[in-house]
């Protein structure tokens, strides 16, 4: 029933990065290092320090800051 004289139909579902990054490991469509680079860039989009991110990935903060992925870790930004 229309109340306005108009219909706006519901948004569809946009996939969110780490929804699209989950479907893509379950597929088995990365690469390992494409693996590892969105990982990395996933834990230091959630701490926003590289020494914080090491430390919970068991490698040291430069080794996460040589692989954080720059487009990727805009997108994470992009859905806080």
């Amino acid at each position: 029933m229309l109340i306005r004289k108009t219909y706006s139909p519901p948004e569809a579902h946009k996939e969110s990065v780490r929804e699209r990054l989950a479907a893509s490991v379950i597929a088995g469509n990365l690469t390992a290092e494409e693996l590892l680079r969105s990982y990395y860039t996933l834990v230091y989009a959630q701490t926003r320090n590289f020494q914080e991110s090491g430390r919970r990935l068991g490698v040291d903060g430069r080794t996460v800051k040589s692989r954080v992925d720059e487009e990727l870790l805009s997108e994470f930004g992009r859905t806080k």
